[in-house]
C-alpha cells in the first residue's frame, strides 16, 4: 500500500452522499455550488470528505446505479454517512420518483448498511427551496418527505439535522429579496456560463452554500457527534496582555495550526467581532486570498517582512476555475474587504510580469485598514484602494510598481513609505469621490525609481475629483517637472485636487509644476492631519508590534 496509502485509510472519513443540492459542482455550472463544498474546508487534518452526492438523484436511483455500492466498498468502522436525499424522490413525474414507503425503506436501508460497517449515519433533512408566499413568508416544500426522515430517524435512533426548517428559518430572516443573494440568481450577462441569466430557487450561490454548511456544521456539534471534535477551531486568540492570551500561527510545514493563509482565514467565522491574530511563519504562500467583509478585527503578523511572502499570478488572458476572464477588480493576491484588519511583517506580491497588465496585488476594500512595514510588489496596478467608504493608514511600507500602482477611491494616509516606481509612467490614479475632502496622503515619504527613468508623474485622475497630496517628501529626479499628469486626454485634471508641500529632492520642482495643481501654503499644509483625513479612526491607536 506505501506510506501515503496507509495516511490515508487512517484517515477519518465523512461521506456525504445525496442529490444536487450537496454535490460538487463542474466549473461550467459556476456560480452554483453545493453545501458539500464548502463543507469539506471545515476540518482538521485527520479527516477527509468524500462527496459522493449527485445531480438528479434520489435514494431509489442512487442505488440503481450502484453509487451506494460504491460507498460501501470503501466504507469503513468509524467513518460518517451523511444522507440527504428527498428533492428527486418527491416528484411523481421524474423517472427517480419514490413512493413515500420505498423512501422511508431506503432511508432506513442506508442506515442499516452504514451501521453494518460499524460506521455511523445521519439523517438530513431535504434543504428548503426559496418559495415565499405573497405575505413574505416562507413556504415549506418538502413537508411529506421531511416528515419522512424525521420519522425514520426517530425510529431508528439515528442522529438528524432538519436542514429543511433550519434552512426555512434562514431564509425566512433574510427575506423574500435578499434570500436570492443565497441562491442562483444571475442577470443576463453577469457570468459567463449563464449568458441569458439564471433564476433558479433550488440550487445554491457560494454564499448559500456556505451558510448551509454551517448549518449542518452546528448541528454537528449540538448533536455532540464525535466528529464535532474534528471541526477546525475558529481562529479566535484573545487580545495580546489579556489573561489566557494566545495566536494563531500558520506554517506550511505542519507545525502551526494551519498549513495556509486562507485556512485561517476560513476558520473564522462569519459575522466576527472578535480579536483574532495570526502570525505567519516564514516561507512563501501561493495563495489567492480573500479576507470575507463580515470577518472583521484580524491581525495578521509575518515572522520576517523579507521571507514571509503571499503571492499569486492572476492577470488579464487568464481565466479563474469559475469560468471568468481575470481582470483588474479579481486579478487580487488578496483582497481584504472585513473592517478593523491590521498586517504587519509581510510581502504581498503579484507575480504576473512587467508585460502582463493589470495584475492587483492587494485590494484594500474594508474600513479601518491598517498596514505597518509591509512590502507590496508587483507591475501595474498593484495597490488597490477599491472603496470610497474606506480609510486606510500606511505606515513604513515599501511599494513598487509600473503604471497606476497606487489606486482607487479609498481615503489613505502614507507616512514614512517608499514608494519606487518601474517604468516610465504614473504613480497614482486616485478616484477620489467629490464630496470626499481627501483620497491619498503621502507624508514623509520617499520615491525612487529604476536606473534610466526619468518620465514619471505623482500620477494621473482616474476620475474628474481626485485627491493626492505629497507633504514633506523626497522626491527622486524620475518625476517630471510637471509634476502631474492628464488622464489620456480627458478633462479630469481641469477638477482634480493635487497639492504639494516642502518637498525636497531633485525631482522636487515646484515652479515647473502644471498650472492645475497646487503648493500649499504653510497654514494648508499644518490643517492636513490624520484627525482631518481619517475623521474619528486614529491609526497610531492600533498597533500591531505587542502581538509578535
Amino acid at each position: 500500500m506505501g506510506i501515503k496509502g496507509i495516511l490515508v485509510a487512517l484517515l477519518l472519513k465523512v461521506w456525504l452522499i445525496g442529490d444536487s443540492t450537496m454535490a460538487d459542482k463542474e466549473i461550467k455550472a459556476y456560480p452554483e455550488t453545493g453545501w458539500g463544498m464548502p463543507f469539506a474546508n471545515f476540518f482538521d487534518s485527520t479527516v477527509r470528505v468524500d462527496n459522493r452526492a449527485k445531480n438528479g438523484r434520489s435514494t431509489k436511483s442512487f442505488i440503481a446505479e450502484k453509487r451506494w455500492d460504491a460507498v460501501l466498498q470503501e466504507l469503513k468502522e468509524g467513518d460518517y454517512v451523511l444522507i440527504q436525499f428527498g428533492h428527486n424522490d418527491e416528484v411523481p413525474t421524474k423517472a427517480t420518483y419514490t413512493p413515500p414507503a420505498d423512501f422511508a425503506a431506503n432511508l432506513a436501508r442506508y442506515v442499516k448498511d452504514t451501521r453494518d460497517k460499524k460506521a455511523f449515519p445521519v439523517l438530513i433533512t431535504p434543504v428548503a427551496r426559496r418559495k415565499f408566499d405573497t405575505a413574505g413568508k416562507i413556504e415549506g416544500t418538502h413537508e411529506a418527505y421531511s416528515a419522512i426522515v424525521r420519522k425514520v430517524a426517530a425510529e431508528q435512533n439515528v442522529p438528524l439535522i432538519d436542514l429543511d426548517r433550519e434552512s426555512q428559518d434562514l431564509l425566512q430572516k433574510f427575506g423574500p429579496e435578499q434570500s436570492k443573494l443565497l441562491f442562483n440568481h444571475l442577470s443576463p450577462g453577469e457570468h459567463p456560463n449563464y449568458p441569458e441569466g439564471r433564476q433558479d430557487d433550488t440550487h445554491f450561490s457560494e454564499l448559500g452554500a456556505r451558510k448551509m454548511a454551517e448549518i449542518v456544521l452546528a448541528d454537528i456539534r449540538r448533536l455532540k457527534l464525535g466528529l464535532a471534535e474534528h471541526i477546525a477551531r475558529p481562529a479566535t486568540a484573545t487580545p495580546a496582555g489579556s489573561p489566557g492570551s494566545g495566536r494563531v500561527t500558520v506554517a506550511k510545514d505542519g507545525s502551526g495550526d494551519y498549513k495556509t493563509v486562507q485556512a485561517a482565514f476560513d476558520a473564522i467565522p462569519l459575522n466576527n467581532h472578535q480579536p483574532v491574530t495570526i502570525y505567519v511563519k516564514q516561507g512563501v504562500y501561493r495563495e489567492k486570498l480573500h479576507l470575507d467583509s463580515t470577518k472583521d478585527k484580524v491581525t495578521l503578523l509575518g515572522e520576517s517582512r523579507w521571507n514571509t511572502i503571499l503571492t499569486y499570478d492572476d492577470h488579464p488572458g487568464m481565466v479563474n476555475p469559475a469560468g471568468d476572464s481575470i481582470n483588474t477588480r479579481n486579478s487580487y493576491s488578496f483582497r481584504v474587504a472585513a473592517d478593523d484588519f491590521s498586517v504587519a511583517n509581510i510581502t504581498v506580491r503579484n507575480d504576473a510580469g512587467f508585460t502582463a497588465g493589470q495584475a492587483v496585488g492587494v485590494e484594500a476594500r474594508g474600513d479601518r485598514l491598517l498596514f505597518d512595514n509591509c512590502r507590496i510588489i508587483g507591475n501595474q496596478d498593484i495597490l488597490f484602494l477599491s472603496s470610497g467608504k474606506s480609510r486606510q493608514y500606511y505606515q513604513n511600507c515599501y511599494i513598487e510598481g509600473t503604471t497606476d500602482f497606487i489606486f482607487g477611491s479609498a481615503t489613505a494616509w502614507f507616512e514614512q513609505c517608499h514608494i519606487h516606481s518601474k517604468k516610465n509612467s504614473h504613480v497614482t490614479a486616485a478616484a477620489t469621490p467629490q464630496d470626499h475632502r481627501y483620497g491619498f496622503v503621502f507624508y514623509d515619504c520617499t520615491l525612487t525609481a529604476d536606473s534610466g527613468l526619468d518620465r514619471v508623474s505623482l500620477g494621473r485622475p482616474w476620475r474628474p475629483y481626485a485627491s493626492v497630496t505629497w507633504l514633506h517628501c523626497y522626491i527622486g529626479a524620475h518625476i517630471i517637472p510637471g509634476g502631474w499628469a492628464s488622464w489620456n486626454n480627458t478633462e479630469s485634471y481641469k477638477t482634480a485636487r493635487y497639492a504639494e508641500y516642502q518637498d525636497y529632492g531633485p525631482g522636487a520642482d515646484p515652479g515647473n509644476r502644471v498650472s492645475w495643481s497646487k503648493q500649499l501654503s504653510a497654514r494648508e499644509a499644518d490643517s492636513i492631519t490624520l484627525r482631518q483625513v481619517l475623521g474619528d479612526w486614529d491609526p497610531l491607536k492600533v498597533n500591531p508590534a505587542p502581538y509578535l
